[in-house]
């Protein structure tokens, strides 16, 4: 079988109808999705799920900043540019963070590339919106063998019922092989 991945980026309840970050047509991706995750005939191989994470205070986040004309929290998709901070139009909550803002701000900036953008909080770690979307993760449950369910099993170590888990690891140690003999 050869080596078919499929990397599904950041597939989380935030980024779906009702999360922070929602995104419209979200849960219609998530169950053509888990329909092809949990498909016997799924040509995929290998699969990588990343997940967006942030801490309550997120440099990106509303609540670790001060406007100071207004003393309140910039308002989400605000951009905070190192001139912004330089001249305290913005102000981290903390003050300690103030050298460490204008150094993540230059090099945000560095190239012309982007200023800091406020994101609205999302994926916050430990929250429901943190979660993988639940049609995504029953198609990834579908991948999962589980270890300890039978009283009469030990429940050590971890299969793939139909071997793809198995094929999957090979894959990847082959082509590790390759790219270190070339």
């Amino acid at each position: 079988m050869p080596d078919n991945l499929l990397l599904l980026i950041d597939p989380q309840a935030d980024f779906h109808p009702g999360g922070s970050l929602a995104i419209p047509s979200a849960n219609a991706d998530a169950l053509k999705i888990s329909t092809l995750l949990s498909s016997k005939s799924s040509p995929i191989s290998s699969l990588i799920v990343t997940l967006d994470s942030h801490h309550k205070f997120d440099i990106a986040h509303p609540g670790s900043w001060i406007e100071t004309a207004t003393s309140s929290p910039p308002a989400p998709f605000t951009l905070i540019s190192n001139a912004d901070i330089a001249t305290s139009k913005y102000v981290p909550k903390q003050p300690t963070d103030l050298a460490w803002a204008l150094e993540y701000t230059t090099a945000l900036e560095a190239g012309n590339r982007f200023k800091l953008c406020i994101w609205p909080e999302h994926c916050l770690m430990g929250s429901p919106g943190h979660n993988v979307d639940a049609d995504i993760q029953q198609g990834i449950t579908s991948w999962l063998e589980n270890k300890g369910e039978g009283e009469l099993k030990e429940g050590r170590g971890g299969t793939r019922r139909d071997e793809r888990w198995r094929m999957a690891k090979q894959n990847a140690n082959e082509r590790a092989l390759r790219e270190r003999a070339a």
